[in-house]
């Protein structure tokens, strides 16, 4: 029970909530609460303003930003997704497999808050824009590039490999570069040979180049 004149907990600032979402670690509820954040943004935004934030976003507007935040938590389509997935692998549908599939459908609802101009456009009075874009945001950022390019030159991805692209971006993000023994370390390296095959090597030293600048 709460103390007597407690005061309930502050919601979460909208920066806060975009800052999680950049760095994957949002959970259900904060998913839940930044597709709430988005669309009352997206209500006081002028047409131009809209167009601006879905040049930000990737093309997609807020609102339908706001909508793949609220896929990503919806049971019915997780439990469709998941039972795809195995049967996808002739795997019998267990635990892990809901797993892999809330954690592709979150890193794809949160793509587009990689982008630190958006975040900024969202919340501008954040601060995070007078301090400059962090190492992090810097590899982000350039990841977004090379993903863009990469599609425009015809690549296509599936959701296993668009999973081990955004670990593999967030290790470069974290420091360091990526290697044999980085990939062992953050137990990444079956998954990742398993989605790329003997492309892995060649992928890793692109991205190494592409994300470090």
């Amino acid at each position: 029970m709460a103390p007597p004149h407690s005061s309930p907990p502050e919601p979460e600032a909208l920066d806060q909530l975009l800052l999680r979402a950049a760095s994957d670690k949002c959970d259900e509820a904060s998913l839940r609460r930044l597709a709430a954040a988005l669309s009352r943004v997206d209500a006081g935004l002028t047409p131009e303003q809209r167009a601006r934030a879905a040049e930000l976003a990737g093309g997609e507007t807020l609102a339908a930003v706001a909508a793949r935040l609220l896929e990503a938590v919806d049971a019915q389509r997780i439990s469709h997704e998941a039972l795809l997935h195995a049967a996808a692998r002739d795997e019998t549908l267990g635990p892990q497999h809901y797993l892999q599939v809330r954690q592709v459908l979150a890193a794809k609802a949160c793509a587009p808050f990689d982008n630190p101009e958006l975040r900024h456009f969202l919340a501008p009075g954040s601060g995070e824009a007078a301090a400059g874009p962090s190492l992090a945001d810097q590899a982000r950022a350039r990841f977004a590039r090379w993903l863009s390019g990469r599609r425009q030159a015809g690549a296509v991805y599936t959701d296993e490999q668009m999973n081990c692209l955004r670990r593999m971006r967030d290790c470069v993000a974290a420091g360091g570069r990526l290697d044999r023994d980085r990939l062992i370390a953050e137990d990444l390296l079956r998954p990742a040979y398993r989605a790329f095959g003997e492309q892995l090597w060649a992928l890793i030293g692109e991205l190494n180049a592409a994300l470090r600048g």
